[in-house]
């Protein structure tokens, strides 16, 4: 749902259609975060948790200006269509977690 209200965005300039969609993609990035967590606490072996958790900041500590500069690299060259292309590559990450998590409950 994220991955579309990208594209949208990109399509539509409107400033209650802005307010709206950043209202879905928040929510939507707290249920993914939810989500995240809860796999990890039913996964991770309960003496291993402190440690697992503490090495979900140190990653994303090291990840997170990584993309930036990538990805700032790239929003610089495409900027007319820099949601489009993102929107897109955030619906095919998400078909691909989906793909995992419908094989974790299979297990």
């Amino acid at each position: 749902m994220y991955s579309i209200f990208l594209i949208l965005i990109q399509l539509i300039i409107n400033r209650y259609f802005l307010m709206c969609a950043i209202l879905i993609i928040y929510y939507s990035t707290s249920r993914f975060s939810v989500l995240f967590f809860t796999i990890i606490q039913t996964r991770v072996e309960r003496d291993m948790l402190g440690r697992v958790f503490a090495l979900i900041p140190i990653f994303l500590r090291i990840v997170v200006p990584l993309s930036n500069i990538i990805f700032g690299q790239i929003a610089d060259q495409l900027i007319e269509y820099v949601f489009i292309i993102f929107g897109v590559g955030i619906m095919l990450s998400y078909l691909f977690i989906s793909k995992i998590k419908y094989s974790l409950q299979e297990e």
